[in-house]
């Protein structure tokens, strides 16, 4: 059961960066992690603390219950935009 919720969480933090249209890098520094860490967490290598959790759900402007259990799926609508479907 652990371990579905860290896939799923791995993927969610990788579609709403792409999303939201920004680096890992931006990213980073914006919560104050280094690119290292979020692409761990985007690859599943390891999972954000509860104080990050917390801080990329209010990022995201999400709960972190969606940011860990929800299926986020990015599809492209035309060239120049993106659809997000839950």
């Amino acid at each position: 059961m652990k371990w579905r919720y860290g896939m799923k969480l791995s993927k969610n933090l990788k579609m709403l960066r792409i999303f939201h249209e920004i680096t890992q890098e931006e990213l980073a520094r914006k919560i104050g992690v280094s690119v290292q860490t979020i692409n761990k967490w985007e690859n599943g290598k390891c999972l954000p603390d509860v104080f990050n959790l917390l801080e990329l759900s209010e990022y995201y402007h999400i709960t972190v219950e969606d940011l860990t259990k929800k299926d986020f799926i990015i599809k492209k609508e035309e060239e120049d935009g993106f659809k997000k479907e839950r």
